[in-house]
C-alpha cells in the first residue's frame, strides 16, 4: 500500500436493510381563527433486517506505528431508535 493510498478515507460496501416506522403524537392550541400552536414527538425506529458489518481485511493506516487492522464488527445494533421532540405554529 502507498503513503497516499494510507491517507485516504476508509469506507466498506457492505449494505444494510432495515425496516422502519415513524409513530408520532401531536397536540394543537388554536389562538384564534387562523392561527394554532403544536408540540408533539415522533419516535423513528429501525429495525435490522441485514447487519453490515466492518471487513476484517481492510487494512488501515495507524500512524507511525505503520498499518493495522479492525475485527470484523457489527456496524450498528438491531434495533435503532430516536426521538423527534418538535412545535409548530400555522
Amino acid at each position: 500500500m502507498t503513503a497516499s493510498a494510507a491517507r485516504r478515507p476508509r469506507s466498506d460496501g457492505g449494505r444494510a436493510r432495515d425496516a422502519g416506522a415513524r409513530p408520532e403524537e401531536r397536540i394543537g392550541l388554536p389562538l384564534g381563527r387562523h392561527l394554532q400552536l403544536n408540540a408533539g414527538v415522533a419516535l423513528p425506529v429501525l429495525v435490522s433486517l441485514r447487519r453490515s458489518a466492518w471487513d476484517a481485511r481492510q487494512v488501515v493506516a495507524a500512524g507511525p506505528d505503520g498499518y493495522g487492522t479492525f475485527p470484523e464488527e457489527r456496524l450498528t445494533g438491531p434495533v435503532f431508535l430516536t426521538v423527534a421532540p418538535g412545535i409548530g405554529a400555522r
